[in-house]
């Protein structure tokens, strides 16, 4: 079994930051520091961004750090992708709108705000993702001495306006700061255990942004299966 420990989590909801009825927010619901970029961006980069300035990193890396960016997403860049395609059938679409219509522009845009030079990785997931896939490549960036810290970002981004978006859930995100060091009394331990075949499968599979949207109070567990080899994921507080 190998222990991290999550140093450091947040979570922005459409609610927390006084979101208007497509999702929209302004900067300085989340944070103090400047931000003029963020106006441009889009849903998914507003809320992984958001949730990413909530673990309170510097603006200026130490040269001698290695954090690794991780993004899951379930939504994608879809929200981006329907105005670009309405626009393509009227007028000429916006350079703008095209730049997000890749997921990973949320995590360059992270970088670059934070000047993480780290490697890094988005996933696509199912609408009711668990974030499971996305701590099990933190953990292995971090094991194969990729990186020292991880920086886990589940996020949603999506215009309930449009009827595109009725299956996916409402805009939000979440981050992790995951390194093998232990944090402050208060902080989350993650255990995960291999196997060679799926040893809980009758396992609730609940997402995690869902209980650190609760709090993360009490404890954590979910199941992943990949190939032959099956993952256990267990969080608890320290």
């Amino acid at each position: 079994m190998s222990t991290f420990y999550i140093t450091a989590h947040s979570l922005i909801t459409a609610k927390s930051v006084a979101a208007d009825p497509e999702g929209y927010f302004l900067w300085k619901a989340v944070s103090e520091r400047p931000n003029e970029r963020f106006g441009r961006f889009d849903l998914l980069t507003k809320y992984a961004l958001s949730a990413a300035e909530l673990l309170d990193l510097p603006l200026d890396e130490p040269k001698n750090s290695s954090k690794a960016l991780i993004l899951e997403t379930a939504s994608g860049s879809l929200a981006i992708d329907e105005r670009y395609y309405s626009d393509k059938r009227q007028n000429p679409p916006s350079p703008a709108l095209f730049t997000y219509t890749l997921p990973s522009v949320a995590l360059g845009e992270i970088a670059i705000r934070y000047r993480l030079t780290g490697p890094n990785l988005t996933l696509l997931s199912r609408v009711q993702s668990t974030g499971a896939l996305g701590l099990l490549e933190s953990a292995r960036a971090i094991r194969r001495r990729e990186c020292t810290e991880a920086i886990f970002i589940m996020a949603s981004g999506v215009n309930k306006q449009n009827a595109l978006f009725n299956d996916f859930p409402p805009s939000k995100a979440a981050a992790l700061r995951l390194s093998l060091l232990s944090g402050a009394p208060g902080s989350l331990k993650l255990q995960i255990e291999r196997g060679e075949n799926n040893q809980s499968p009758h396992l609730p599979r609940r997402p995690l942004m869902d209980y650190l949207e609760e709090g993360a109070l009490g404890s954590w567990e979910s199941s992943l299966q990949l190939g032959k080899h099956s993952y256990y994921f267990k969080i608890t507080t320290i």
